[in-house]
C-alpha cells in the first residue's frame, strides 16, 4: 500500500510538473530554427566579462549568464560595416578621447566596453551581427526590410545563407528564439547608421507579430528605439519592391523614407518612444527627399534631436557620423547609472510614455560637448 501511495504520489507530481510546463509553454513564444554554423550574421549574446571572446549565438536555452529572464535587455545593431570583427560594443577608435564630461573625464575610457558596463549594471546585451551584408550604400534597406532576390555579390549570399527571409525578419525570429519567459522590461533597441533602420525594421516586425497572434509573451517588445545618427535615404535611387517575410507589409512603391517614417508612426501608437539623434547633415536632410510630409512624420512621433554642437567640433561629415553612436551608448549608460541631470531630454532610459511627449521639451546635455538639442528641421537648417 505504501508502495503504492508512493508511485501515486511520484506520478501525481510528474503529472503537475508536465501540467505546469504545458502552461508556460502556452504562455510563451515559439522557437525559431537559427542556423548556429553561420556566423556572418545573428544575433550574439554577451557574457558576464562583456568580452567579444565569449559571446553565444541566439538560442531557446541561453544561460542566465548570458540572458536572464528577469533583467532589462539592451540589443545593438550597427551600421555600414565590411569583414569587421565581432568588436562591435566598443567605442570606434576615431572617437576615442572625443568624449568628456564637464570634468573633461575621457568618458569613452572610463566606460570602456559598452557591454561589459551594461553587464555590471545588470542589463542583458545582445547585438545583431550583419557585417558581411552590409558593405554598400545600395540595396541595404531591401535587404534588410524583406528578401532580397537580385543575384548580386554579397546580395546573392544572402540569398544562400536566409533563403526567403530578410535581416531583419531573422533578427526578430532569432531575438524571439532567445527571450523565453521574459519578465525583465524594458526593453531597449539601439542602432547606428543603417542600423537604425535594422532595429526599427525588427521593432516593427515583433509587433505586427504580436497583431497577428504570433507572440505569447508581448514582454519581449522594446519600449525605446534609440536611433544615432541613422541612415535612412529617399528617392528612385531608393525605391523598393517586395513584401515583408513574417507579417503582412508589402513595400512595393515606397522608398526607405517611406518605410521609416511609416513605421515610427506605427510604433508611436503601439507606445513605442523613439529617439532620433542626427549628427550629418547630409544624412538628416534626405530624411524626406524633399517631400515634407516625411518630415513631418519623423517630428510628430519621435524625439527629433540634432547634434549640432557635434558638427561645431567634428564637422559634418566622417568622424562626427560615429561620435555620434559613441555619444549615445555614453549618454545611456550616465542615465543608466544616474549621473544625468533633471534638465536632461529625454533620458534614454526614461518611461515610454514619458519620452514620447514630443517636441514639449528643449534642453542640453549634462556633457559639454554635445549640447543636444531638440529642435525641428527648420530651427537645424
Amino acid at each position: 500500500m505504501k508502495k503504492l501511495a508512493t508511485i501515486l504520489t511520484i506520478t501525481l507530481a510528474a503529472v503537475l510538473a508536465l501540467a505546469v510546463f504545458a502552461a508556460c509553454g502556452e504562455e510563451d513564444n515559439r522557437v525559431f530554427a537559427v542556423n548556429s554554423a553561420n556566423e556572418e550574421y545573428g544575433l550574439w549574446w554577451y557574457g558576464p566579462d562583456g568580452s567579444d571572446d565569449t559571446v553565444v549565438r541566439a538560442s531557446d536555452s541561453l544561460l542566465l549568464d548570458y540572458y536572464d529572464p528577469s533583467k532589462p535587455t539592451v540589443v545593438y545593431s550597427h551600421g555600414l560595416k565590411m569583414n569587421e570583427p565581432l568588436e562591435l560594443l566598443k567605442p570606434v577608435e576615431k572617437a576615442v578621447n572625443m568624449v568628456k564630461d564637464k570634468e573633461g573625464i575621457d568618458l569613452i575610457a572610463e566606460y570602456g566596453s559598452y557591454a561589459k558596463q551594461l553587464k555590471d549594471l545588470g542589463y542583458n546585451v545582445a547585438y545583431f551581427r550583419w557585417t558581411k551584408y552590409a558593405g554598400s550604400l545600395m540595396g541595404n534597406e531591401q535587404m534588410i526590410w524583406m528578401p532580397y532576390t537580385n543575384k548580386k555579390g554579397t546580395i546573392e549570399q544572402l540569398k544562400q545563407d536566409l533563403p526567403g527571409v530578410s535581416l531583419a525578419g531573422e533578427f526578430a525570429r532569432e531575438f524571439v528564439t532567445s527571450m523565453r519567459g521574459y519578465q525583465g522590461k524594458p526593453v531597449y533597441f539601439i542602432g547606428h547608421s543603417f542600423g537604425a533602420q535594422m532595429v526599427t525594421a525588427a521593432a516593427r516586425t515583433l509587433y505586427g507579430m504580436s497583431e497577428s497572434g504570433m507572440l505569447a509573451n508581448t514582454n519581449i517588445l522594446p519600449g525605446r528605439l534609440l536611433l544615432a545618427d541613422p541612415y535612412i535615404p529617399g528617392g528612385a535611387m531608393y525605391a523598393m519592391s517586395g513584401s515583408a517575410d513574417i507579417i503582412d507589409l508589402d513595400f512595393t512603391g515606397k522608398d526607405a523614407a517611406d518605410v521609416m517614417a511609416g513605421s515610427l508612426v506605427y510604433l508611436n501608437q503601439k507606445g513605442v518612444a523613439s529617439d532620433l539623434y542626427c549628427a550629418m547633415p547630409v544624412a538628416y536632410r534626405m530624411y524626406g527627399d524633399g517631400r515634407p510630409e516625411i518630415d513631418e512624420m519623423l517630428l510628430g512621433n519621435t524625439n527629433y534631436i540634432v547634434m549640432t554642437k557635434l558638427n561645431e567640433l567634428y564637422g559634418d561629415v566622417g568622424d562626427v557620423h560615429n561620435v555620434a553612436r559613441d555619444w549615445v551608448w555614453c549618454e545611456f549608460l550616465a542615465s543608466v547609472k544616474g549621473e544625468l541631470g533633471d534638465d536632461v531630454y529625454p533620458l534614454p532610459t526614461a518611461d515610454p510614455a514619458e519620452a514620447r511627449e514630443y517636441g514639449k521639451y528643449s534642453a542640453t546635455s549634462a556633457f559639454d560637448f554635445p549640447e543636444v538639442t531638440i529642435a525641428s528641421l527648420a530651427e537645424s537648417a
